[in-house]
């Protein structure tokens, strides 16, 4: 899994440099392989077990709403700006109650 994810980071970077490179020369070609690698990139970023990626969201939603909601009752920060994490979890939940409903849990065998 780490090796999928750093192969899609090298994938964006080496579009980002590859249209820092040709971009003098023929500007819609550079911009067509930039778009070309970065999905590329993009694809194989997503194709990355799914259920780990929405573990991942759920645990940064929390960290977010645990670090900023005693900022926002502090007044350090306002409501619009906690509404990121807010979507953030409601990123996380919907389609974690939708997974449980469809495809249920796991009984753990009986011994």
């Amino acid at each position: 899994m780490i090796f999928t994810l750093l192969t899609s980071f090298c994938a964006l970077v080496l579009g980002a440099t590859l249209y820092a490179m040709t971009r003098d020369q023929d500007p819609d070609l550079a911009m067509l392989a930039l778009t070309c690698r970065v999905g590329g990139g993009v694809i194989g970023g997503l194709s990355v077990n799914r259920s780990m990626g929405l573990a991942w969201l759920g645990v940064l939603a929390s960290v977010l709403l645990v670090v900023g909601l005693p900022l926002q009752l502090a007044g350090v920060l306002s409501g619009s700006d906690i509404m990121l994490a807010w979507y953030l979890m409601l990123a996380f939940e919907v389609p974690l109650a939708l997974w449980l409903m469809i495809k249920g849990a796991a009984m753990p065998a009986r011994q």
